[in-house]
């Protein structure tokens, strides 16, 4: 989960929706190995609503991560395509990473 915001689209008390996202684990965008984690399902919050209540509920009940994008100070948020994007370019380095590490073990086997 990428997000900015949480709002409400139900009548849930927000103090236990408040409580369940700090009990989501917030890491780097680059903290998870995502070669060791797969199927994975990115939730982009939306710049002016961020993610719905179900989305939320989505990715507690999965135990999802919080992906946190370090920003400069005075910044406080991304557009929500630049944060995919940077998002995405990880998840593509960490792949090719992956193969070319299974490729140089094979061809150490084989020399």
């Amino acid at each position: 989960m990428a997000d900015n915001k949480l709002v409400s689209s139900s009548n849930e008390n927000i103090e236990d929706t408040t409580f369940r996202i700090e009990n989501v684990p917030f890491i780097p965008y680059y903290g998870i190995d995502v070669c060791k984690t797969i199927p994975i399902t990115l939730i982009i919050g939306g710049e002016t609503e961020g993610l719905s209540e179900n989305a939320y509920k989505f990715i507690y009940e999965r135990q999802g991560v919080r992906l946190n994008i370090p920003l400069m100070s005075g910044i406080d948020s991304l557009n929500s395509g630049v944060a995919l994007g940077i998002i995405l370019f990880e998840i593509k380095k960490q792949m090719l990473l992956n193969v070319k590490q299974n490729y140089d073990r094979i061809e150490n086997v084989y020399q």
